[in-house]
Order: structure tokens, then C-alpha cells, then sequence
């Protein structure tokens, strides 16, 4: 994996770069499987006059910049 990061950053045509970071891709997803082992519990408070949020459910807040009072 390091030779592989490496070599694409030292790369500057980009289709030779496009292909070390799909083989590197391929690695990883071969190689560092991810198991979850923690799901925290997520509570939200709505009220009816609250617009434009939107839940995402990797508990980001980034949804609150979108966010509104209609009241």
C-alpha cells in the first residue's frame, strides 16, 4: 500500500495515477475488511416548525446548515 500511495502522488499523468489508486482501491478492500463494532443510538428532537433537515445516519450534523426555523 505504500509503494502504491507513493507512487501516485509521485505520478503526474493522470491516467497512470487513475489506475495506482484503482489497484490501491482493489487492495484495500481486499485486504482491511471493516466491521462495525459500536452503533450508538441517535435521538433527534423535531418540532413541526423545524425545516430542511435531513437525517444521516453516520450521525453527522452536517444536515443542520440546511436547517430552518419556520416559526
Amino acid at each position: 500500500m505504500d509503494k502504491l500511495v507513493a507512487a501516485g502522488v509521485a505520478t503526474t499523468k493522470i491516467d497512470d495515477r487513475k489506475k495506482i489508486y484503482q489497484d490501491l482501491q482493489k487492495l484495500l478492500l481486499a485486504d482491511l475488511p471493516w466491521v462495525n463494532l459500536y452503533i450508538a443510538n441517535q435521538f433527534e428532537a423535531m418540532k413541526t416548525y423545524v425545516r430542511g433537515y435531513t437525517h444521516i445516519p453516520t450521525g453527522s450534523n452536517i444536515a443542520l446548515r440546511e436547517t430552518w426555523l419556520n416559526k
